[in-house]
């Protein structure tokens, strides 16, 4: 008749307990870090009723020290047809902030560059004047901060005032990546080319298309045809296109005057970091120090 040691049931049972505290534990922090939805496909399906949209990365952020969340903002470009002075194609159920999307880009419906320039088409040119009651009329909006995934935000990260998603006339819904307004460049609904005094073009939008000069910050630098080539070519190629001297994106000089704000605090972050980093080596320094001279004695 064989004898269990004293004690050797409750250390059965104390083992079971942690070990079902453990499994419990595990579940909450694999909940907790669930991968959020890839914003851009609930978008891609709420202004799939426009006719004519492009979706702007505004803006970035990291939230927490030791586990962090990833957030963006996007400014929506969206138009609306407006026939007899009454606008059409209105999206029903609006675009919030708040809400996010599937796990997939519409990449399957990317459409290619435009294979010619519009401004070059047949016919008499389509001015502001002739253009009638049969255009697009623009507005843009702002969404909250939405969540991502880490693999989002680090895939997006060069992108900071970028169009991520678009909808051209032609219906097609893209994910090519420029800076906003070019999409609508040598279309002559929305503007003309010029020539300055040296002769050169540049592109100029009619006033009620002005919304694009001011995304562009075009009156910085005038959009030149040459830039528009190079919008193109980069296109053609699959590349994104981040001005004509790179002056776009996360690291362009533009970017950084026209969103001090994701600097400031990308600033702040580093600070941060850095400070945090030379307490730990003052930590250490100190703690070598006392062992050090308790060995000593």
């Amino acid at each position: 008749m064989s004898h269990k040691p004293a004690g050797s049931t409750g250390r059965r049972q104390l083992a079971g307990s942690l070990a079902i505290v453990l499994v419990l534990v595990a579940a909450v922090l694999i909940s907790g870090c669930s991968t959020p939805p890839d914003p851009l496909q609930r978008l891609h399906r709420q202004l799939d009723t426009y006719p004519e949209y492009s979706v702007v990365l505004a803006d970035m952020d990291i939230n927490g020290t030791f586990f962090k969340t990833y957030h963006h903002q996007f400014t929506i470009v969206k138009g609306q047809r407006v026939e007899g002075g009454t606008r059409t194609n209105e999206n029903p159920s609006g675009t919030s902030g708040s809400e996010t999307s599937g796990s997939n880009t519409p990449g399957s419906e990317t459409s290619g560059a435009e294979e010619t320039d519009r401004e070059t088409g047949a016919g008499n040119p389509v001015t502001e004047e002739t253009n009638g009651g049969d255009g697009l009329v623009f507005e843009t909006e702002t969404t909250g901060w939405i969540e991502v995934s880490r693999q989002f935000f680090d895939k997006y990260e060069p992108l900071l005032g970028m169009v991520v998603l678009s909808k051209n006339d032609q219906g097609n819904v893209g994910t090519e990546n420029y800076p906003p307004g070019y999409q609508y460049v040598g279309n002559r609904r929305y503007g003309s080319w010029r020539t300055d005094s040296s002769g050169g073009s540049f592109w100029e939008f009619y006033g009620k298309y002005a919304l694009f000069s001011h995304l562009l910050g075009s009156s910085r630098r005038p959009l030149y045809r040459s830039d528009y080539d190079l919008y193109r070519n980069s296109r053609s190629s699959g590349r994104p296109y981040f001005g004509p001297s790179n002056n776009y994106g996360t690291r362009g000089s533009y970017t950084k005057t026209s969103n001090p704000t994701f600097f400031q605090r990308q600033q702040v972050r580093q600070s941060s970091k850095n400070q945090r980093f030379s307490q730990k080596v003052k930590s250490r320094a100190s703690s070598s120090r006392s062992r050090s001279g308790a060995r000593g004695k």
